[in-house]
């Protein structure tokens, strides 16, 4: 049990942004070497597969594509981009997420932090990550569908994709890894917090997507603009394949360098929040003091004393109509977003033929 213990409290918005900083600066290298090892093979292999779907380019260098009549250079391209894209998404998610989390909560808490320690610390919960991670997509699909049951799907349904994608699931990966829990259970319990302050962890998460997109997608699009530009001669001299493998290539190291910055302040930013969650709600700061002052578990361990799944209804009324509330909120937004568009741009120009 470490200082930290004893100085974990409820914290405001710029507290808690201000301690992930900070954790960050102090383990910079140590995080980015934890999420390096397993992400830069799985970017290797994703280099390949897509330089390997662009193989039939660059048999046919006459054109800017391949021949789509051809069925083996479809199944080839999608084969190759399909399984570099899911392989990187598993070590991502299901590897290197959850020993960032660990590697969070111990350097929080004052322990020493390892990098091949830190994965040796995953042990099983890996698997249990997985199961989550596929759940996950199952659950995209079964939303997807409630989106289009009449009137309570179409009020509803934007509202519970929302919340699910933009806070719960990053819980899920700090109730595993520190909690310990079974994934169906982990779903529920990382539910059962995120309720607890519903609005306001819907603004962070709103705000830590737009952190996300705007770091990792608008590098990414500069790149391809001006590698487009700095590589024309190229299409115009007959070698597209050369012209596309460099874009890819380079788009997605970019994206690689780039999610090693960002990435981690993500996890930590969240991570954080979980033990804020846990400090407001369920006295955590007091269970931490208590072992201090009995020289007893670590406070990793204590963390993991956690209450289970909460029993009850899994949604209230006043859940419902917070979701209603987003998915009106959305409708709005899109609204203002498109009408003007609409009046000014398709109007006009439908009236013009």
């Amino acid at each position: 049990m470490t200082s930290a213990s004893l100085t974990l409290r409820p914290l405001s918005l710029p507290e808690l942004l201000d301690q992930a900083v900070r954790l960050y600066r102090r383990n910079f290298l140590k995080f980015i070497g934890i999420l390096a090892l397993p992400l830069i093979p799985a970017t290797a292999i994703q280099v390949l597969g897509s330089l390997v779907s662009l193989a039939p380019l660059a048999l046919n260098p006459d054109s800017a594509r391949f021949d789509s009549s051809d069925p083996l250079a479809l199944m080839t391209s999608f084969a190759a981009q399909s399984t570099g894209t899911i392989l990187y998404g598993l070590l991502l998610q299901g590897v290197a997420t959850p020993a960032l989390v660990r590697a969070v909560a111990d350097a929080y808490f004052g322990q020493s932090v390892g990098i091949l320690d830190t994965y040796r610390k995953i042990g099983s919960a890996w698997f249990q990550i997985i199961i989550v991670l596929i759940l996950a997509f199952v659950l995209n699909y079964v939303l997807a569908f409630w989106m289009l049951v009449p009137c309570v799907g179409w009020f509803t349904g934007v509202g519970i994709s929302w919340f699910y994608s933009l806070v719960v699931m990053q819980l899920v990966t700090p109730v595993i890894m520190l909690e310990k829990h079974v994934a169906f259970q982990s779903l529920r319990r990382a539910w059962d917090l995120a309720r607890r302050r519903f609005w306001w962890l819907l603004g962070f998460g709103l705000v830590m997507g737009l952190f996300v997109q705007a770091l990792s997608g608008g590098p990414a699009v500069l790149l391809g603009a001006f590698l487009l530009g700095l590589f024309t001669n190229l299409i115009e001299n007959g070698s597209p394949a050369l012209f596309f493998s460099l874009q890819t290539t380079a788009q997605t190291l970019t994206t690689l360098l780039i999610s090693l910055f960002y990435f981690p302040m993500n996890i930590i930013a969240f991570t954080l929040v979980y033990l804020d969650l846990r400090v407001r709600t369920e006295g955590l700061d007091l269970a931490l003091r208590a072992e201090e002052a009995l020289g007893g578990s670590s406070a990793v361990e204590v963390v993991g004393n956690a209450p289970g799944p909460e029993r009850g209804r899994l949604i209230t009324r006043r859940e419902w109509g917070y979701f209603v509330i987003l998915t009106l909120g959305f409708l709005l937004v899109v609204a203002l977003i498109f009408l003007p568009f609409f009046f000014l741009v398709l109007l006009p120009a439908f009236a013009g033929f």
